[in-house]
């Protein structure tokens, strides 16, 4: 799966580098372009970091980190665009694993072209499959709402090319279930309950809600 998603992001860079060099000829004055297409480059760093430590400790083989993200986005108005988002992030460390798939809808409205943008609501559904220790494991559903601020930053000779960074927050909905015996007491009731509030702030705090950092790379039409 790692290989594929490797090959998946080479191949966007390559066709990327393709285009831009096709359209160096063909200058354009005040374009208008209604859709964008990004992929989230800023996604990548997390899981070369992770790769990283990774590989420094014989112990963790077996471990994974995968982090990516694609979105589209079209203009309905100088001032207002609507943008659909799908993002993946999946995490394998001992006996933890939790796979989110995300599907986001956003709207954000321009003050003024080339302006930061803000989101004036972001909507999203995430399906996460997870395994905690003890053998539970199972599929749960989140919702999540939160909003970004940002810059869509076109460049390139016909500026068809955007670079977007943006920041927000999303607030995660949902919980999985991790304490392994409900019938426990005393100190070890402490410790199930104490597990159970850690892997659901993970959950909610960074897997699938949490700061969000992007840094979009794409392409208009």
């Amino acid at each position: 799966m790692k290989s594929r998603l490797v090959m998946g992001i080479v191949l966007f860079f390559v066709i990327s580098v393709n285009l831009s060099a096709l359209e160096l000829n063909e200058p354009v004055e005040n374009p208008v372009y209604r859709n964008f297409v990004s992929y989230d480059v800023g996604t990548v760093l997390p899981m070369i970091i992770f790769s990283a430590i990774s590989a420094m400790d014989e112990y963790s083989s077996g471990n994974y980190f995968l982090n990516t993200a694609f979105q589209y986005e079209r203009q309905m108005h100088k001032n207002f665009s609507l943008t659909g988002r799908f993002s993946f992030r999946g995490f394998h460390f001992g006996d933890f694993a939790f796979n989110a798939f995300t599907l986001e809808a956003q709207g954000r409205h321009y003050p003024e072209e080339d302006r930061p943008f803000f989101y004036g609501l972001a909507l999203g559904y995430s399906l996460l499959d997870y395994k905690v220790p003890e053998n539970i494991s199972g599929i749960a559903h989140y919702f999540k709402v939160g909003g970004r601020l940002g810059w869509r930053i076109p460049f390139g000779v016909s500026r068809r090319w955007v670079f977007e960074p943006s920041f927000g927050y999303d607030i995660a909905f949902g919980s999985i279930p991790v304490r392994t015996d409900n019938n426990t007491e005393g100190f070890l009731a402490f410790l199930d309950s104490l597990l159970d509030d850690l892997v659901n702030r993970l959950v909610r705090g960074y897997i699938i809600g949490g700061f969000q950092i992007s840094m979009c790379l794409g392409y208009s039409f």
